[in-house]
C-alpha cells in the first residue's frame, strides 16, 4: 500500500524582512503577542527535509502546526473559564 504524499513548504527567511515585520507588529502591543506566538508555533512546526541528493531542506509541518495551534487555543479558553 502506497504511503500518504506530504506537503512540503519550503520556508525562506531573510533577516532585513524579519526584522522590518517586527518592529511592524510592535505598533500594537495585541498584535504583537500574536504575532509572537505565531512565529513561535511556526520555529517550533519547522522540520528538516533531506533529499535524494542528501541536501537539506527546511519546511514547515501544517499538521502539526494546527495541532500546537488548537493545544493554545484550549488552554485559553480553559484559562479563560
Amino acid at each position: 500500500m502506497a504511503a500518504a504524499a506530504k506537503r512540503v513548504v519550503r520556508v525562506e527567511v531573510d533577516s532585513h524582512d524579519t526584522k522590518h515585520n517586527n518592529k511592524k507588529w510592535e505598533n500594537n502591543s495585541g498584535s504583537a503577542l500574536f504575532h509572537q506566538q505565531f512565529v513561535y508555533i511556526t520555529s517550533m512546526s519547522t522540520r528538516k527535509l533531506y533529499d535524494e541528493y542528501g541536501n537539506t531542506h527546511m519546511y514547515v509541518d501544517e499538521g502539526l502546526k494546527r495541532q500546537i495551534e488548537t493545544k493554545l487555543i484550549t488552554a485559553i479558553v480553559a484559562f479563560a473559564a
